[in-house]
């Protein structure tokens, strides 16, 4: 499988899951990543995305602490009434405790679970594809920053495995293995471990001559190619915003998108001409990955129209019936890649 699928389909669910404000919604997301990860990656990918759903895990819980604790000024059902002290901060005043409110604790869930999802869905991507693959996707006048992306995405993947070895290690020598101070143990040679794999790896593409580029001999056309770059980006950035904005319409987010999008395909098409690289076994793009994009925009054509920060699925069709089903054939429709593509190779 081409590695841009899986990111691509990665990044889609989690662009809906920054639009959504629905829990059913995030939890089918996170539910279909998770599905996939557990049908398609490999044992080590999936090892990675374990860590990525207990950082997720952690997340709701931060989230829902952090409510319980300043608990901030909402109506409604009174679901305990905690010990409350007023802390004097300028012209203000800092609450901690008080009464604790229903609608703040869902509004906290939703907040950690939207934030988890979005971080269950980057884990997927990792899980289901080797970093250090998207290099050879990656155009040449972008090859600079390939190399620093590269790197830093191999960091999540490495550190997942040091984790388990270290904390088998540790098992096997009688030490403790639980317990903040174990744990503070573990993490530490994890870190050590994943970051020398990290820079070994920056060393060894280095060595190689990856991210190098000759001295530019006409600087104009290099300075037009960066200001066309930085307007698509912009663009992107603008969409971007418009998806978490409710009061920007829909069609605006996707109309920036695509435009920067296609103008910063065009830049790196326009500034890779004067850069000569060579490929190796190139990943081709065929019909399985065609079928991982389609699955995932038909979820997002499912979704957009019937979803938002405001309301229920179910409050946004014309019977209450039909919003659930949108959602199962949505939830559906981002899960098929579990089924639709090749299995990964076995390695011997």
């Amino acid at each position: 499988m081409h590695p841009l699928a899986w990111w691509a389909w990665a990044l889609i669910l989690a662009a809906l899951a920054i639009r959504s404000s629905t829990l059913p919604v995030l939890l089918a997301l996170a539910a279909a990543a998770a599905i996939v990860v557990h049908h398609r990656a490999p044992p080590q990918g999936r090892a990675t995305f374990t860590v990525f759903l207990r950082l997720g895990v952690v997340i709701v819980a931060i989230r829902l602490g952090l409510t319980i604790a300043f608990a901030p000024g909402f109506t409604g059902q009174v679901l305990a009434d905690l010990p409350m002290l007023t802390l004097p901060l300028g012209d203000a005043a800092l609450r901690i405790g008080g009464d604790l409110h229903l609608p703040a604790m869902l509004s906290a869930l939703t907040d950690g679970v939207r934030i988890a999802t979005i971080v269950v869905c980057v884990g997927a991507a990792n899980a289901l594809c080797e970093p250090t693959r998207l290099l050879r996707t990656a155009p040449a006048a972008l090859y600079e920053a390939g190399v620093a992306v590269i790197v830093g995405l191999t960091f999540a993947p490495a550190l997942a495995g040091d984790l388990g070895r270290v904390h088998a290690a540790q098992r096997l020598r009688g030490r403790p293995t639980r317990g903040i101070a174990a744990f503070g143990r573990t993490l530490v040679a994890a870190l050590d471990g994943a970051m020398d794999r990290a820079i070994g790896l920056a060393g060894a593409m280095a060595a190689r001559g990856y991210g190098r580029r000759p001295s530019a001999a006409h600087p104009a056309p290099h300075r037009a190619q960066t200001a066309a770059l930085l307007t698509a980006l912009i663009a992107l950035a603008l969409g971007a915003y418009g998806m978490t904005d409710v009061h920007v319409p829909a069609s605006v987010s996707i109309g920036l998108i695509a435009g920067g999008a296609v103008l910063a395909g065009a830049v790196l098409g326009w500034a890779g001409r004067a850069q000569q690289r060579t490929r190796y076994r190139a990943d081709p793009w065929r019909a399985p990955e065609w079928l991982v994009l389609g699955c995932a925009l038909t979820a997002s054509l499912l979704l957009l129209p019937v979803v938002g920060p405001t309301g229920d699925i179910a409050t946004r069709l014309p019977w209450p019936i039909a919003g659930w089903l949108v959602l199962a054939c949505a939830g559906l429709s981002a899960a098929l890649p579990a089924w639709l593509t090749p299995a990964p190779p076995v390695a011997s």
